[in-house]
């Protein structure tokens, strides 16, 4: 298995350099292909803030990316649940934070964040998110 960097998603959803494009496409149906959360992070920065995608373009976006059968993510059941915290606003990051904890084991977050707080009682992450 290898990683991918976010440039080589990034050039898979704008689809902006034939050349690396291609490449990009050959890297991601050759074998099985991890995406850190990291990479995911960035990734959703630089196409909201580089190409001015709005969130329902990002998520459609890694919605397709996601469900290919060769890319392999921290939390593969938790992907919807990532994707519908994101599309009612929660933060990418942060849901994404959520999602490594709870791979982790952990059962609470310990945060300051009010709104991070009120957003995932909404939510389900599957992690209670508490002040400190």
């Amino acid at each position: 298995m290898i990683a991918v960097d976010t440039n080589v998603i990034v050039r898979l959803i704008v689809n902006d350099d034939a050349k690396q494009v291609a490449r990009a496409r050959s890297v991601m149906v050759g074998g099985n292909v991890a995406i850190t959360s990291g990479v995911l992070i960035e990734t959703v920065w630089v196409l909201n803030r580089t190409y001015a995608l709005d969130r329902p373009a990002i998520a459609r976006a890694l919605a397709v990316l996601l469900a290919l059968p060769t890319v392999v993510v921290p939390w593969p059941a938790s992907v919807k649940a990532l994707l519908d915290g994101f599309l009612a606003g929660m933060d990418f990051a942060d849901a994404a934070h959520l999602l490594d904890a709870k791979a982790l084991g952990c059962d609470r977050m310990v945060t300051f964040d009010d709104q991070l707080r009120k957003q995932t009682a909404r939510q389900s992450f599957g992690i209670e998110v508490i002040a400190p």
